[in-house]
């Protein structure tokens, strides 16, 4: 462990950490600085969307180094000067690790692997084909960050030939140490955390939130579109059985683990959600829910202003679309409850196949032969309107 140590910054200032302390001094954009519970660890805050202490990226000097996810890409410069600052040449850079696919963890990962040689990106094997091609990726971002966009570079494509997919459990050597894949699917499906064994560190992603140095606590992170808030739950629970030393933060940096700290992180996810459930039932119409949060959000102290509304605004959307999807779930558990040949109606139109895919493993087509509209089984859909021919049939 790290004790008292003073470490330079690209500012020309020295950050100073404290073994005993749970929160750093603050960082300029650019800067660098060890995490102190852990051996040959560094972090460096990116400036993403030009806001200081939101975006790390963190520097492994192991044997074979490794970084741990990219930023955005804009000004991903830094990000090799910070290698150049603690002696590593991109030649030398051997492993990429990306947490999940979303363009603030992943977007810088095509710049980076350009102007690194030797390196192997390694990430979910749900992400790999988003790195790869990424048009889809960029479609859904514009739509989910709004005029955020303004900040980010878009992303170059990572040859397949470079990208190494992973699932829960796999390990990457890098030579004095070896990281281990822990799946976190509940803030995306295409979610992975990498785990240190050797200095019990945690690389989070987005599963255990926003954390926030200044107020020493975690701020929810609810995007669209897969956010679920049992599966975030679920995941909190994984990290507190794992119980690592230090949780290192995609938002941001490090924090020695509190299993109080995630309790607390848990009650704010139910909490969140159901603000934006009782929102909803009072508002004239979603516009009016996302506007709400946005004009009343917090941390614009930390953030400033722009960032913490457009933040908001993002997590708003994302537990409307995950009510929306519960509700959607409902729905299907009402008409499930008989079941002829395997197979069980289902209220959803096919226009909604995204919905359903949530169900994890479902197989889906019509029954054969097909079902008659006066047949019992159908009544329930016939009922309220619904044609069975149009309706997605679920295999059980």
């Amino acid at each position: 462990m790290i004790e008292n140590v003073s470490i330079a910054l690209s500012s020309g200032h020295y950050a100073y950490i404290f073994a005993d302390t749970n929160w750093h001094t603050s960082m300029d954009i650019g800067d660098i600085a060890a995490v102190e519970t852990a051996d040959d660890i560094y972090y460096i805050d990116t400036g993403m969307y030009d806001t200081s202490a939101y975006g790390s990226v963190y520097i492994i000097d192991a044997d074979q180094p490794a970084i741990v996810d990219t930023g955005i890409g804009t000004n991903y410069e830094r990000i090799i000067d910070a290698l150049a600052s603690v002696d590593i040449e991109p030649d030398s850079l051997a492993h990429l690790l990306v947490t999940h696919a979303h363009l603030d963890h992943a977007g810088g990962a095509g710049f980076l692997i350009a102007d690194c040689p030797n390196a192997t990106v390694h990430t979910h094997e749900r992400a790999g084909p988003h790195l790869s091609d990424p048009a889809r990726l960029i479609e859904g971002t514009k739509a989910a960050v709004g005029n955020q966009w303004q900040y980010y570079v878009e992303p170059k494509p990572v040859p397949e030939s470079r990208i190494n997919t992973l699932s829960d459990g796999d390990t990457i050597d890098l030579g004095d140490r070896s990281i281990t894949t822990v799946a976190a699917p509940g803030h995306a499906l295409h979610q992975i955390l990498f785990y240190d064994p050797t200095e019990g560190v945690l690389f989070t992603g987005d599963s255990a939130g926003i954390y926030v140095p200044k107020r020493d606590r975690i701020q929810q992170t609810s995007p669209p579109s897969q956010f679920n808030l049992e599966t975030c739950l679920d995941d909190v629970r994984t990290i507190d059985a794992m119980a690592p030393e230090t949780l290192c933060f995609g938002h941001f940096g490090p924090r020695v683990y509190d299993d109080e700290l995630l309790s607390s992180y848990k009650r704010a996810l139910v909490e969140w959600v159901e603000a934006v459930r009782q929102k909803r039932a009072e508002a004239n119409s979603d516009e009016d829910v996302i506007q709400h949060f946005g004009n009343n959000a917090e941390l614009t102290d930390v953030w400033g202003t722009e960032k913490a509304r457009a933040e908001s605004r993002l997590n708003v959307r994302g537990v409307l679309a995950y009510l929306d999807w519960q509700a959607a779930q409902t729905e299907w558990l009402t008409y499930s409850r008989v079941w002829r040949r395997g197979y069980s109606p289902c209220s959803l139109y096919l226009s909604s196949i995204s919905d359903v895919l949530h169900f994890s493993g479902v197989v889906y087509r019509p029954p054969h032969p097909p079902l008659h509209p006066t047949h019992s089984l159908c009544s329930p859909l016939v009922d309220r309107g619904l044609r069975p021919d149009t309706c997605i049939w679920l295999q059980r």
